[in-house]
């Protein structure tokens, strides 16, 4: 399984991708290592079911975090500190929402009750991913309504919350939270800080919020993307540019569905969704140090580079991608 060739080099930028296949059995899944610049693939480790692959070099070379499904329900926030078939993950804590801060440095994890009950007990805690070493930094015995979403930047972390028909942004990095927009639902916060929202939204069938996608820096109002007649409407937040300049997203625009890159900061001004490929049941993707992104989708892997897509191969035998995908520094 390790250091198979391509049947022909891939050309674009030199480094690694880390991308996940099911495990036979379903009993998980494993992380498989491709070499752009040797055209080789080697076996990873054995992981539980992965949501996601955050970039944890800020932490050490060759480190990922993951986010996982656990047994129980709840959502799992793994780390590894190294990528061989022995290496075994570095459990964080689990939590009801998950979200890993820029260059996987830091984890927020939040817990509150069944969303069945309109108030209960809320807590929020950071993870510094070096050390294991937990802060608490909000927590409410009382929380009337229910957190929908969570994110974080280097310097806070963020949270959506929901209460008789009202949903507002909040922010917090110790003590009482403070709302920063009411009114708009985060589906997404860039390692720059610039937020996509929606005031339209709504759970989506399989994780996280789904709403009509609109750009917020933090100051002013949000701006849309799309004319007034097209809105975009988006299902997921697939990946952001290392830079933040610009993010893959899957949805719906007017009447297509698929895969779009967007710009970030649209600077006062609508900006048209760029159609890069159609959508997928199961859906990853990562935009590699030289801006280009890959993408994994049913199985399929592909770059999309100066607004073209086109096919990457995988050695004879190498498993298919089946969703979530990391770019090692």
């Amino acid at each position: 399984a390790a250091n198979r060739p391509l049947p022909k080099p891939t050309t674009g930028p030199l480094g690694t991708l880390v991308y996940v296949a099911a495990a036979k059995g379903g009993s998980g899944d494993i992380l498989w290592k491709l070499d752009l610049g040797t055209g080789t693939v080697d076996l990873g480790p054995a992981v539980p079911p992965v949501r996601e692959i955050s970039d944890a070099s800020l932490v050490g070379p060759d480190q990922i975090g993951l986010t996982v499904d656990e047994p129980d329900g709840l959502v799992g926030s793994l780390v590894l500190r190294g990528l061989s078939a022995e290496d075994s993950p570095v459990k964080l804590g689990e939590g009801s929402l998950v979200a890993w801060g820029p260059r996987g440095g830091e984890v927020a994890i939040a817990n509150y009750g069944s969303r069945a009950a309109r108030c209960g007990s809320v807590s929020i805690h950071v993870v510094q991913v070096a050390t294991g070493a937990a802060t608490r930094t909000f927590s409410q015995d009382h929380l009337c309504g229910e957190l929908i979403s969570l994110g974080r930047d280097a310097q806070a972390t963020y949270f959506t919350k929901y209460a008789n028909g009202h949903v507002g942004i909040y922010y917090v990095s110790t003590g009482l939270p403070h709302r920063v927009l009411s009114g708009y639902a985060m589906l997404s916060v860039s390692p720059a800080s610039d937020f996509l929202v929606a005031r339209s939204w709504q759970r989506s069938a399989s994780e996280g919020l789904r709403g009509t996608l609109l750009f917020w820096r933090g100051t002013g109002s949000p701006l849309p993307f799309g004319s007034t007649s097209d809105r975009l409407l988006v299902d997921r937040t697939l990946a952001w540019s290392q830079d933040a300049s610009t993010a893959l997203v899957a949805g719906t625009f007017g009447s297509k569905p698929g895969v779009f890159l967007i710009r970030a900061g649209p600077n006062g001004t609508e900006q048209e969704p760029l159609f890069v490929t159609a959508k997928g049941k199961s859906m990853g993707a990562v935009f590699s140090a030289d801006g280009s992104a890959y993408l994994a989708i049913d199985g399929r892997l592909l770059r999309y580079v100066n607004g073209a897509i086109e096919s990457v191969a995988l050695p004879p035998g190498a498993p298919p991608p089946a969703g979530p995908l990391a770019w090692l520094r």
